[in-house]
């Protein structure tokens, strides 16, 4: 299966240290670079900027591969297991377009890992999708994503993705049967560095056993427990 990826200077420890090295063979890879300045943070004007860039990539992959079963993903993922098998079966009906849940229970979907086949119904959603993020103003094709889902106008035949297409934003950690980890949402100064903690941690958790999970789940208990408490003060 075709997996297509942008990436940029800022994000190169990402794919050469991570990414490219969990890939599943089952996977072709092919790689654009964004030529885009600065750390790469969250939301700013050159992590916006890549994302213009990529559903300008998409668009023209969507052109070039008609019928074709594809991925287009974020280079801030790992792999532990190979979901080709289990993609190739989820798009063998009518869903031509699967995207990331953003959390459990939330209806948002977050576009970092996506597989479609590419159907006239997909590109024209990513031309609506590129559109609006022009219209916003912002560049996030996450806004521009959920923004045309809700409004349920669209005639492309989507669907989620399964939990084992694990995020950060659906817990800690991620569970053993998940097919690869998405280091979404990590907001705040030097994220890519806070992206590569994720990963080594996991790493560790996982070539630990329980003790070590439970620990990475004790150790962030105070955090969690916090934030509920600031959360609980603003309502």
């Amino acid at each position: 299966m075709k997996l297509f990826y942008c990436s940029s200077r800022s994000h190169e420890p990402l794919l050469e240290r991570y990414f490219l090295p969990t890939l599943p063979k089952s996977f072709k890879p092919h790689g654009f670079f964004c030529p885009s300045a600065g750390n790469g943070d969250f939301e700013t004007p050159g992590y916006l900027e890549c994302l213009t860039f990529k559903v300008r990539k998409l668009l023209e992959v969507l052109e070039q591969c008609p019928g074709e079963t594809l991925v287009l993903s974020d280079v801030d993922i790992v792999f532990f297991r190979d979901p080709v098998p289990a993609l190739e079966n989820l798009l063998r009906g009518k869903v031509e377009l699967l995207l990331q849940r953003e959390g459990v229970k939330i209806r948002d979907v977050n576009p970092g890992f996506m597989a479609c086949r590419a159907t006239p119904e997909v590109r024209r959603f990513y031309e609506r999708v590129l559109e609006r993020m022009k219209a916003r103003g912002d560049g996030n094709d996450q806004h521009a994503t959920n923004e045309l889902l809700r409004a349920g106008e669209e005639t492309v035949a989507w669907d989620y993705l399964p939990l084992s297409f694990y995020a950060r934003t659906h817990g800690w950690p991620p569970p053993p049967e998940a097919f690869l980890y998405h280091a979404n949402y990590t907001a705040g100064a030097d994220g890519v560095r806070q992206k590569m903690e994720q990963f080594e941690e996991i790493q560790w958790v996982r070539e630990n056993g329980r003790a070590a999970w439970l620990w990475s789940c004790a150790k962030r208990a105070p955090g969690k427990v916090w934030r509920m408490v600031r959360i609980g003060k603003s309502v």
